[in-house]
């Protein structure tokens, strides 16, 4: 058999198994060396009763303890053919084995799971298990301390009661060499009762701001109604004004006119002037209310309408009724109309205008 040159202790033929050994590990996804203390990928190959035979691509295989991969349920997890992650412990023991964990490579990745939740101040869940000295055990995967104090946000007297259940918690110290991990509630308690309490007070002020809203309203709804009340009222005010002066000034036209009617015959002056009117006087009042006139509805038997004016003694028309209608309503109303028109009535050769006065009109007149 032909010997290395450079290594005569070595056999060409183990130096091409060696060779192809490192390029096997290549092909896995390793860098041709296993380390101790890593986790490494294998492949389930055998189960037996105790054991589950493990290949890691090492020159020699592992046997893992049934009970690492067996359920609470007493059911085992894994089959032959079905990959897995171990923790390499040693390449090789006293039978030349290599020595391989799944439940340390499991407690390795909840180590760095842990790691990172307390570097990104995660929460985390966990169930107590049971009592220590001190406070509490929980499962978090691995074993942490709750100290008493920790618990809650006042002081526990019975621990017992939060036994075999789950609930969150904020790392509050961790030290992985040691396998130290120290939990709280009480911190997150605190931040929940500390968010309630900002919820309340952002909800307190929303209330406050729509109560103070709608005291903004109601005052602008009163203040609307006091306006408009004011208004009516000088409105009213304003119509009593009117409507006084105009009832004084149909008295004093009534007065003026019962002096007309009670002047003698031969008396001078005003009174006397006043007397009546004159022959053509009525002619020119309807001359002038005429053209006002907007009727162009055929009527039957042309009727007649006979309304009454009153006028202040400038003309001025402060009043008109109809005293015998024409038994056609528009046309009653297109007299009215143009009387209002009209507005002022021409006086008298006198100076004077009579008041009240009776005026007949007909529609083929018009």
């Amino acid at each position: 058999m032909q010997q290395n040159v450079n290594n005569p202790g070595i056999e060409s033929g183990d130096e091409d198994f060696a060779a192809m050994f490192e390029a096997s590990l290549k092909e896995r996804g390793g860098d041709g060396i296993l380390k101790e203390g890593e986790i490494v990928k294998g492949t389930v190959v055998q189960i037996t009763k105790d054991y589950a035979v493990v290949d890691i691509g090492y020159k020699s295989e592992g046997q893992i303890p049934i009970s690492e991969f067996t359920s609470p349920k007493g059911e085992v997890t894994v089959k032959a053919g079905d990959p897995v992650e171990v923790l390499l412990e040693s390449r090789e023991n006293d039978t030349g084995m290599v020595v391989l964990s799944k439940e340390k490579a499991d407690k390795m990745r909840i180590w760095d799971e842990i790691s990172a939740a307390v570097k990104d101040d995660q929460i985390i869940k966990g169930t107590i298990t049971g009592r220590v000295k001190g406070g509490l055990q929980v499962d978090i995967g691995v074993k942490a301390f709750l100290p008493g104090s920790q618990v809650d946000i006042r002081p526990v007297r019975n621990l017992d009661q939060f036994l075999a259940k789950e609930f969150e918690f904020k790392v509050i110290k961790f030290n992985q060499k040691r396998g130290n991990i120290v939990l709280s509630r009480r911190v997150l308690l605190e931040k929940q009762r500390e968010d309630a309490e900002k919820e309340r007070q952002i909800k307190l002020a929303r209330q406050k701001a729509d109560e103070q809203a709608k005291a903004q309203q109601a005052a602008r709804e009163k203040a609307e109604k006091a306006k408009q009340l004011q208004q009516k009222q000088q409105q009213e005010q304003q119509e009593k004004l009117d409507a006084q002066k105009l009832a004084k000034l149909r008295a004093d036209t009534l007065k003026r006119m019962m002096g007309q009617m009670n002047a003698p015959d031969n008396a001078t002056g005003t009174g006397a002037r006043n007397a009546g009117p004159s022959a053509g006087y009525a002619g020119r009042i309807k001359a002038r209310i005429k053209p006002n006139i907007v009727f162009t509805d055929p009527v039957p038997g042309n009727p007649q309408t006979e309304v009454e004016v009153r006028c202040a003694p400038d003309g001025t028309i402060i009043g008109r009724r109809i005293t015998q209608p024409s038994g056609v309503k528009a046309w009653d109303d297109a007299v009215l109309r143009a009387i209002d028109r009209t507005q002022v009535l021409p006086r008298d050769t006198d100076g004077s205008v009579p008041s009240p006065m009776i005026l007949t009109f007909r529609p083929q007149d018009v």
